[in-house]
């Protein structure tokens, strides 16, 4: 086949994913989730994104060995594949200009380190239509979770979407913020837990979908086919599923910038979703065309 025709075919199926994603029915409605976020920023609160991330780890999860071990030991967040790498989160947020403002580390806790990044965002769209005209403040608390200890990662997560309880931390700056469940946005990162388990093994984290959460809240997962075993566990009608992947895929933090920016400029929906899956495909090194059928989102 001519390189011309080739060219062509790809352009007109670039073309169709986009026709496919504007036209996407299930695509949820934001307006109440901008409703919230406008009036925390014009009372000078930040907005707060929570990722509940569990180590890779070759040993204790059910994924496909990875060959340079020294990057999937679930006990090693400084050279972890989800964590430290480049397209893991603390990587890929040193890199994207977020700013690191805390961060401890607990070896021999559950949760191995926590760290917390901050970048100003100018507002724009859905934000800037409520008032919100100032530049404003966001913040990624990023909880690394052990390897072997991926339920709980999985719960912790499914906890904070359907339930509204709130953590806090106090920053260098003297200044607290809230994460979790009261958090804007609440993501997942790494291997799909519910792939591991079966019957009543998976009663824990169902138990997590019973929750009374009723803040407008966001909420992603990139885990593997998440879309079809993690959605059942999002019940809530107040949280709004951003991404969820629909097949095998890296979970790299690339796709939370494509969120963060699309959020900030107040886009819909459909928007946000097309710039995280564009931002997952440039990580990957792969035409952006073909990783929109990664991810799934709406009701």
């Amino acid at each position: 086949m001519r390189p011309a025709i080739i060219s062509l075919l790809f352009l007109i199926a670039l073309l169709v994913s986009f026709v496919a994603l504007a036209k996407d029915d299930s695509a949820p409605d934001l307006t109440n989730f901008y409703d919230r976020l406008a009036e925390d920023l014009l009372n000078n609160k930040p907005m707060i994104t929570t990722a509940y991330v569990a180590l890779c780890d070759n040993d204790s999860q059910g994924i496909v060995p990875v060959k340079n071990k020294k990057i999937c030991r679930g006990d090693d967040p400084a050279n972890n594949l989800y964590w430290a790498t480049s397209g893991g989160i603390s990587g890929w947020a040193k890199k994207n200009g977020w700013k690191r403002v805390f961060k401890v580390e607990n070896p021999d806790a559950t949760i191995m380190v926590t760290a917390v990044w901050k970048k100003t965002f100018r507002p724009g769209g859905e934000l800037a239509s409520r008032g919100v005209t100032d530049r404003f403040d966001a913040y990624i608390v990023g909880l690394a979770y052990r390897g072997s200890k991926i339920e709980r990662a999985m719960v912790d997560y499914l906890h904070a979407v359907n339930h509204d309880d709130v953590q806090t931390l106090n920053l260098k700056d003297g200044s607290t913020i809230g994460y979790g469940g009261k958090g804007h946005v609440v993501g997942y990162l790494g291997h799909n837990y519910f792939l591991d388990v079966y019957g009543d093994a998976a009663a824990p984290l169902f138990d997590e979908t019973r929750g009374k959460s009723t803040v407008q809240k966001a909420t992603f997962a990139f885990a593997c086919v998440g879309n079809q075993f993690i959605r059942p566990a999002v019940t809530r009608p107040n949280v709004y599923i951003l991404m969820l992947n629909k097949d095998l895929a890296y979970p790299g933090a690339w796709t939370i910038g494509g969120i963060m920016d699309g959020i900030a400029q107040g886009k819909s929906s459909v928007k946000i979703h097309r710039l995280a899956a564009r931002a997952f495909a440039v990580g990957m090194e792969a035409p952006p065309g073909s990783r929109f059928r990664v991810f799934a989102h709406g009701p």
